[in-house]
């Protein structure tokens, strides 16, 4: 079974194609009584090593520390929200 397109989006269509051992060709099994549910707020997703919806900087390692910052551009659209970057 493979993503059509190799492209991860939601309702994009699953085939059966020879095996090629990419990406878009692997997948997890998780038993329904195993699955206890993607993770709220505050809590670690472990895919991810994040926790959900809380604040973090990207802090550099050099002497000065510097980090990243997202700039809140005030949009609708969530996606453009912070995709600029500061230097701090």
């Amino acid at each position: 079974m493979e993503v059509y397109q190799s492209k991860d989006n939601e309702n994009q269509n699953i085939y059966v194609n020879t095996k090629n051992g990419k990406i878009h060709q692997q997948w997890d099994v998780v038993y329904a009584d195993e699955f206890k549910g993607e993770p709220g707020k505050g809590e670690l997703n472990p895919g991810f090593g994040f926790y959900v919806e809380r604040p973090f900087h990207i802090m550099s390692t050099l002497p000065k520390r510097l980090y990243l910052e997202g700039v809140d551009r005030a949009t609708d659209n969530a996606q453009d929200r912070y995709s600029q970057m500061v230097i701090k």
